[in-house]
């Protein structure tokens, strides 16, 4: 692989750069294929080059291409959000929020007794799963970086977030 003429042999900062501005409108178009959502792909792709940065010391140009190398890390980030992403329920899908963009004194009155209501409910819920509940949906963490933080599995996080919507939605349910 070479970037402007010149083989890579190794990726120091100048040279992480520069792939970076040669092959992240690839990687980025490659994810959007695969997921079809541009935030999403923007933030997989971010991912992509992140992971690639950490990881730039296992990178070895004998067993191949910066372009193949980079590119099997997005597959790889692309299958773990398609995996994590069957395992979760967002919270719009619990109907919590009011999901009118109007924004009418009724409106923000309701949407005000709903944040109350949903702070109510995840007061009633264990400190672990306060956590990862935040953690995804306020934090915007992927799975995979809720797993490493709390010492946890990937998929247990995904059964954790399951089950924990599952009890938000039965305790919204009953105080309804």
């Amino acid at each position: 692989m070479d970037v402007d003429g010149k083989p890579i042999r190794s990726l120091d900062h100048y040279t992480f750069g520069t792939i970076y501005t040669h092959y992240y409108p690839k990687i980025y178009k490659y994810i959007l294929r695969r997921i079809g959502n541009p935030d999403i792909a923007n933030d997989l792709a971010g991912q992509t080059f992140e992971q690639a940065f950490i990881k730039k010391i296992t990178y070895h140009p004998e067993k191949g291409t910066v372009s193949s190398w980079l590119y099997a890390i997005a597959h790889n980030i692309v299958v773990d959000y398609k995996r994590s992403a069957r395992n979760t329920v967002s919270l719009d899908a619990l109907s919590i929020v009011p999901s009118s963009t109007d924004k009418t004194p009724e409106i923000i009155t309701l949407s005000n007794e709903t944040t109350a209501q949903l702070n109510r409910a995840l007061s009633k819920l264990s400190e672990r799963e306060r956590k990862v509940v935040t953690l995804k949906y306020v934090s915007g963490l992927a799975n995979r970086k809720i797993a490493r933080m709390m010492n946890l599995s990937d998929q247990n996080v995904g059964v954790i977030l399951f089950r924990t919507l599952r009890k938000l939605r039965r305790i919204m349910e009953k105080s309804d």
